[in-house]
């Protein structure tokens, strides 16, 4: 699909979600609420994002040490760099981005640490899937096919990726055998495997889960500082199942930023929890508001440090494709 039909049917998924989430809604009371808010509270949020960023380059340090050892301030840049360009650019260039400034600052394998930030984003989806999949168990029968399809299918399906490493090669090999990528996709798939080694090690595989946990444990706090704020009262279980519902729109194709589809899935997670749908969506404005200006104040912060232009981060993708699938960037 050419980037600029996906870039405008992200703009158009947004702008259906928006529609979605606004229509029907009295506007100047969400703006009451918004002045209304414990302030206090948004601010503890705005240090915890902070906090967040540097348990991300922590985690992404631990799985890089298996191919190099990385200044964690260098991961740090990166990430903050890699979250801005999503924010702020077209095509979803921030994955692309993190992975080749690390690359090019430190002299390594830009596909190679491609490979990472796919682990790490893996990782990312773990936790929700999880939440997710468990409120499920107790909201659908027993006997349900899609708990079963979540229990039993697809982590067989992962255990299969994981460890049969060769058949998937052939697999790939063998669909794109005809096409002049073959070589090219193979290699990437040598290069996505690479990514795993960290969890050759028992202690690497508990470091990176620990990261992830302290990871998600400080998403949760994030949004329940905005629940506070906005005065709304939930279990500290039910703001872990809000945040994992949210979590789940960054799969959404939409507009730089992920406007509309973060609001229109933590709007919802709230009502399907009894919560009006202003006071609901004041959540989600205040929650996305306070990580967009945080990643965005830091990200451009790290762009002018580093010397990078936004010429040059907008062009990641051709300098990915020349350096990632070419010989000379494996």
């Amino acid at each position: 699909m050419n980037k600029y039909v996906k870039l405008i049917f992200g703009i158009a998924i947004s702008c259906v979600f928006l529609y979605l989430i606004f229509r029907k809604t009295d506007l100047q009371q969400i703006f009451s609420l918004i002045l209304a808010a414990k302030w206090g509270f948004v601010l503890l949020s705005l240090v915890l994002t902070v906090v967040s960023l540097y348990i991300r380059s922590y985690r992404w340090q631990v799985l890089l040490k298996e191919h190099h050892v990385i200044p964690r301030r260098s991961c740090m840049e990166s990430i903050c760099i890699g979250l801005t360009t999503n924010n702020l650019l077209p095509f979803r260039l921030g994955d692309l981005t993190q992975a080749y400034v690390l690359a090019k600052r430190n002299s390594l394998s830009k596909s190679l640490v491609l490979s990472t930030v796919v682990v790490e984003r893996l990782c990312d989806l773990v936790f929700p899937l999880v939440v997710i999949t468990a409120s499920s168990v107790v909201i659908l029968a027993p006997g349900s096919n899609l708990v079963f399809a979540f229990l039993v299918v697809i982590p067989i399906g992962l255990l299969f990726l994981f460890i049969a490493k060769g058949q998937v090669k052939n697999i790939v090999s063998f669909i794109f055998s005809k096409t002049q990528y073959s070589e090219r996709i193979v290699r990437a798939v040598d290069n996505f495997y690479a990514g795993f080694k960290v969890f050759r090690t028992w202690q690497n595989s508990l470091l990176v889960t620990f990261y992830t946990l302290v990871l998600w444990t400080c998403y949760s706090l994030m949004s329940y500082c905005i629940l506070l704020a906005v005065r709304i009262d939930l279990s500290l279980l039910k703001v872990i199942w809000v945040q994992a519902v949210t979590a789940m729109s960054v799969v959404i194709p939409s507009s730089p930023g992920y406007i509309g589809t973060w609001e229109f899935f933590a709007q919802s997670a709230l009502q399907v929890l009894g919560v009006n749908k202003e006071l609901g969506l004041t959540f989600a404005i205040l929650s996305h508001a306070t990580q967009y200006i945080v990643q965005n104040v830091m990200g451009i912060y790290m762009i002018a440090k580093t010397g990078l232009s936004f010429a040059e981060i907008g062009n990641t993708r051709n300098n990915a494709e020349d350096n990632m699938t070419g010989g000379n960037g494996l």
